[in-house]
């Protein structure tokens, strides 16, 4: 006679397992209520998003900006250009050497002033778009549910 021994706890734990693999696998899945927005029968009015090609309001700040920016910085270039190219009856030789000497410290000191011009229009870039993101904060509504900041 043979004699076999059942370990009852194994026993347990495989028709647990038989039985939750068998809930996994149903086909049908259970229904959903009338109102649910997962039901795919439900219709949801979408509102259609703003035109997403259209700058907004911070865009278009600082596209103005820099395009002063850069009109000013060619007019000054243009300018510079203008100073040594085109000046009548003087050949290139005749040039006084003192105009050599201090034109290093007219580019450098135009520089400067350039750079603290930029300086300046990035700063207030900075603070328009800092007041523009406030802005749009305060009139943006806050979802329901979502902690205050």
């Amino acid at each position: 006679m043979m004699n076999t021994r059942i370990d009852h706890r194994k026993l347990i734990f495989a028709i647990i397992g038989a039985g939750l693999l068998a809930g996994c696998a149903a086909t049908t899945p259970l229904p959903l209520p009338p109102v649910n927005p997962a039901d795919a029968t439900v219709r949801v009015p979408v509102r259609t998003p703003n035109n997403l090609l259209v700058h907004d309001e911070t865009t278009v700040a600082i596209q103005s900006e820099l395009s002063q920016t850069a009109s000013n910085a060619k007019s000054a270039e243009n300018m510079e250009h203008m100073n040594h190219g085109s000046t009548p009856g003087m050949q290139h030789g005749e040039m006084p050497m003192q105009d050599h000497q201090a034109k290093p410290t007219d580019v450098s000191a135009q520089k400067k002033a350039l750079g603290e011009e930029m300086k300046k229009t990035a700063d207030e870039m900075t603070r328009t778009s800092d007041a523009m993101k406030q802005q749009s904060e305060r009139q943006t509504p806050k979802k329901e549910g979502t902690p205050p900041e």
